[in-house]
This record gives C-alpha cells, structure tokens and sequence, in this order.
C-alpha cells in the first residue's frame, strides 16, 4: 500500500475518533440522567433514557435540507474512514478548525470560500424502543441537564435510507481557509424542526414540560439545544414512541 494513503487513511481515523470523542464529551452530564415521562396519576412514570443525536455537516446549496439530504446518506459519517459520497455531500462532524480527510477535494467542486449546508442531527434505528401511550404525558428533566441548554420537545423523522430518524436540520454558512474549515466564522441561516408547543414548569428545580395538546402516534424526542452556535458533535436527547 502506497505510504502516503497509509498516512491519510490513518489521519482519517484519527480525525474520525476526535468528532466521536468530542460528541460524547458534550454529552457527559446529560448522559448521566433520564427523563420521566408521566401520564397521569393512575400510570406509572416510564424511564427515558439518553442517547446521542448525531450531528453531520452535509455540504448543499440546496435550499432546503431535504433537497440536501435526498441523494446523501448521513449514518455514513460514523465509525469510518470519512469521505465523499457524493459531488455535492460531505457528511462530517465539523470538530474545531479542522476538515476531515477529503473535504478540500468536495469543496473544490463549490470553487467558492464560503460553504453552505446543513448541520443535520439524526439518531439510529427507525423506531425508538420506549413506548408511551397516546394522551397526556409530562416529562420531567433534571435540571443539572439543562446546564447552557434549553429542551425542546421535537417530532421527528424516520429515514429509511438511512437507517435513522432525522431530529432537526440547522441551515449555515462557514469560511473556508486552505483545507480547513472555520467553526468561529459559522452562521445560522435557518432551523428546520418540527416542535411540538409545550409548556414549561419548574419543580424542585427540575423542569417539566408539558405538551399543550396530547401526543398523537409518532416518532418523538426530548432534544437539548445549545445557546452558541458554534459546531456541535452530537446533541443529547431522550427519544420514544408514541403508540394508539
């Protein structure tokens, strides 16, 4: 094998392992607490645990992330070697200044040094496996979870393609400098998420939220949303199903 894709492919990984790192490390203190969903006084409270949204940056002029995502398949950015899939698609965790191994090829196709796209948040599996049923339900948070975060209360999308459900689509802009992209010069242009209105509610320092209608059949997730808009490895969140 010739030693400069040795190098490379090894670069690669290394980079690969730091966007993992990174994620979890984000995730630590919400990782160590579950949420309780309850459903009235006569149900017992059902235990939400915690898992990571995944956030990829997919490199798109379209316009919207589902333009961005219809030939893209983000689950291929986790635990491999990271590269291009297609002309107009990167699908990489964006950690501090650096581009993973082939993102310099990708953005030379845009001949631009500002790069759109989409930070795109996903958890694996179609389905969540926590069931509740449909009604009424209140979740209650820890509050040490919320620590420079605030919880949103999302529905979110099964993708078959890619063997995930979408949580949110975050439309930015960065710089680009040489090979490496610019986190501290990101711009948010836009949110795509599907929020459902709820209600909050302090209570022994925890915080409740409430839904103000009752949860209809879906795929849904407690998801915390960082205050910066800098780039995000991964987004802590409770995810569940809503059944009839």
């Amino acid at each position: 094998m010739n030693c400069k894709r040795t190098f490379a492919t090894r670069r690669t990984k290394g980079f690969a392992q730091l966007a993992l790192t990174y994620a979890a490390a984000m995730a630590s203190v919400a990782y160590a607490q579950n949420v309780t969903a309850m459903s009235g006084p006569e149900s017992a409270p059902t235990s939400l645990a915690p898992h990571l949204a995944v956030v990829t940056f997919i490199a798109s002029y379209a316009g919207t992330a589902q333009g961005a995502l219809q030939n893209t398949a983000v689950s291929a950015a986790e635990n491999k070697a990271l590269v291009a899939i297609a002309s107009k698609a990167l699908p990489i965790p964006v950690v501090g200044g650096l581009a993973v191994e082939g993102a310099q090829h990708v953005f030379n196709k845009f001949r631009k040094h500002t790069v759109k796209g989409f930070d795109v948040a996903y958890i694996h599996g179609l389905s969540a496996e926590t069931v509740i049923q449909s009604g009424g339900t209140s979740f209650e948070i820890p509050a040490q979870s919320l620590e420079g975060a605030s919880a949103l209360l999302l529905r979110i999308k099964p993708s078959a393609k890619d063997s995930a459900r979408i949580v949110r689509s975050v439309h930015v802009t960065f710089k680009m400098t040489g090979s490496s992209i610019k986190p501290a010069t990101k711009k948010v242009l836009g949110t795509e998420e599907d929020v459902v209105p709820s209600r909050e509610e302090i209570r022994s320092a925890d915080v409740v939220l409430t839904p103000n209608s009752p949860l209809t059949p879906g795929e849904y997730a407690i998801v915390l949303v960082p205050a910066h808009s800098g780039a995000d490895g991964g987004l802590p969140s409770w995810d569940f199903r809503v059944v009839q």
